[in-house]
């Protein structure tokens, strides 16, 4: 087996914020950075391993994760795949070992602490995506902070989430904050959003914390007052469970707006509904740093977003988005109003929003800080 400069440890590379983050740094260091990149993927694969470098390794497991089965098959399934991570990092003495996600974490701080004296000068990163309401569900997640003594270092990708690692007792001094970056669009791409099609769009997997049952409610709302009957509200994301998204769907149908409201659930690109709309929402009731965000920005969409973690660090609000209270949806449907009866206001924060895009969270600059971490952790 080649030796690794780099192996990242994720659950799955279906398409996620999350995922999609690593296959674009993966496939930049392993084209421009020259570095040696390997993914250990922890349940399954997904449609984004298409996408990846032809030089990058994934390492997949060769059973199927047991989805419906018991608990403990569910133990036996991730006691097999933590022994295949040990003996990969065994033979390929990665110089750096990068976490994403807590169950990530646990895999990744458990087999480096159990490989420590065999490999003394490999390195442990973990990154965190979010904040940290999931250690709260009573899951194994709520002893995480017993890790984090430890990763040589912590990354977070928003203030809120480096807040939330201090609070857990990881030192401070071993936290790093690099916030997320999208490529821009070509400008001739990205018109004012009021000349496009009257469309909202929502870019997020249908899961119940990303608010959509807000977002069509509030939709509900704005639509009846308004005078014209265009608008469109477009819910780009992959279903978590049949049973939620059956459940949306019946809202929507209860609400009368199934002309009005599209699922486009089978999307690992969505640039063309981000292209072809004016207002860009995300209404999550909670959120670490948004991907999404990102996008609405680079493709110069009027945003609307709740207060939840890293949103507010993002978009300023009256001057480059509106911001709301999370679950408010009557304040969510005001703020579509406004945006619909006040198109100047609507370009306004559209475009200061693509600028700062492009100073603060381009794909370039964070490319660059994530290289010259991993360059600095290879000396």
């Amino acid at each position: 087996m080649p030796k690794f400069d780099l192996i990242y440890i994720i659950g799955s590379l279906r398409v996620g914020g999350c995922e999609k983050h690593i296959v674009s740094v993966a496939n930049y260091l392993a084209s421009n950075a020259d570095l040696n990149v390997g993914i250990f993927v922890i349940c399954d694969s997904g449609e984004l391993q298409s996408k990846l470098h032809a030089s990058i390794t994934t390492f997949l497991p060769c059973i199927s994760y047991p989805v419906n089965s018991s608990k403990l098959r569910k133990i036996g399934f991730h006691f097999l795949r933590f022994i295949n991570l040990a003996s990969i990092c065994f033979k390929a003495r990665p110089k750096v070992i990068h976490s994403y996600l807590p169950l990530s974490y646990i895999y990744g701080a458990i087999a480096y602490l159990l490989l420590r004296p065999i490999l003394p000068f490999s390195k442990l990163l973990m990154s965190r995506r979010s904040l940290n309401h999931y250690q709260s569900s009573g899951s194994i997640f709520k002893y995480e902070s017993i890790l984090h003594s430890i990763p040589h270092l912590a990354l977070a990708n928003s203030a809120a989430i480096a807040k939330d690692l201090r609070s857990e007792g990881f030192d401070s001094n071993k936290i790093r904050l690099i916030y997320n970056g999208v490529k821009a669009y070509d400008s001739e791409k990205v018109t004012l959003c009021s000349s496009r099609p009257n469309n909202i769009v929502c870019v997020a997997n249908l899961i119940p914390y990303k608010g959509h049952i807000e977002l069509i409610r509030a939709f509900s709302s704005a639509f009846s007052r308004l005078e014209s009957n265009d608008l469109k509200l477009l819910l780009v994301g992959r279903p978590s469970d049949s049973a939620y998204y059956d459940f949306l769907r019946s809202l929507t149908s209860e609400l009368l707006l199934e002309k009005q409201i599209s699922f486009i659930t089978d999307c690992s690109e969505p640039s063309s509904y981000l292209l072809s709309s004016r207002i860009g929402i995300l209404p999550s009731r909670q959120e670490g740093f948004s991907n999404s965000l990102l996008e609405y920005m680079a493709a110069k969409l009027a945003i609307i977003t709740s207060s939840v973690g890293g949103n507010t660090e993002a978009i300023i609000h009256m001057k480059s988005g509106l911001i709301f209270p999370p679950q408010d949806h009557s304040m969510l449907a005001e703020n579509i109003l406004l945006l619909q009866r006040n198109l100047r206001l609507a370009d306004q924060l559209s475009h200061q929003a693509y600028l700062n895009s492009l100073e603060k969270f381009s794909a370039d600059s964070m490319f660059e800080a994530y290289t010259s971490l991993y360059r600095f952790l290879l000396l």
